[in-house]
């Protein structure tokens, strides 16, 4: 299936790794469904007890409409989830990607995510990214991260907002702007 990598890699971020090893069981489904207008949806559901006797379980869906107009639309939803059995400190996390590309190469893409996990910390992150292509082959890429952490019943709640401009000229120069807050104070700015 095409590109489910963002909001996959999103989940790997806010998640704490799954540890398999060998003993570990498991069952994966899978199933696309395509239409004669070149749209298709794709579904794959795993389950399965790792060797701590953790349950996991995973879904993602992907859609992709049939191109209308010169734009090319998809839908990505990821959920997951690990379950440590008798200890009541389950794992989970869930997100989608809305991306949308149109016939020049301009790309208008936003994902959302939030996760717990075993501590009960909850964590959000939202992602947009506008990239725009000029008629001489540049572009300008904007990359706007906000991502929110809350440690359970510690009221210390923690935002980090990351701004990335990058500018490429048709001869292949390249500007980049990084700006990062935490909490609302400016820690980062720079230009390469």
């Amino acid at each position: 299936m095409r590109n489910i990598c963002s909001t996959a890699l999103l989940l790997n971020l806010c998640l704490v790794p799954f540890a398999w090893a060998e003993d570990s069981t498991g069952h994966l489904e899978s199933n696309v469904e395509t239409s004669a207008d070149g749209s298709f949806k794709g579904t794959s559901d795993f389950q399965g007890i790792d060797a701590s006797g953790a349950t996991i379980r995973s879904k993602v869906v992907k859609e992709e409409a049939a191109p209308a107009g010169g734009k090319q639309k998809s839908f990505t939803t990821v959920e997951v989830s690990r379950d440590p059995k008798g200890l009541g400190n389950k794992s989970w996390g869930k997100g989608e990607t809305h991306r949308t590309v149109d016939a020049k190469g301009n790309l208008h893409r936003e994902t959302k995510g939030q996760s717990v996990d075993a501590a009960g910390t909850t964590h959000q992150i939202d992602e947009k990214t506008i990239s725009k292509v000029a008629a001489d082959g540049a572009t300008e890429t904007t990359v706007t991260t906000k991502a929110v952490t809350d440690p359970k019943g510690l009221m210390n709640q923690s935002v980090t907002k990351i701004d990335v401009e990058t500018k490429r000229a048709a001869d292949g120069t390249q500007t980049k702007i990084v700006r990062k807050e935490v909490d609302g104070e400016v820690v980062g700015n720079t230009v390469r």
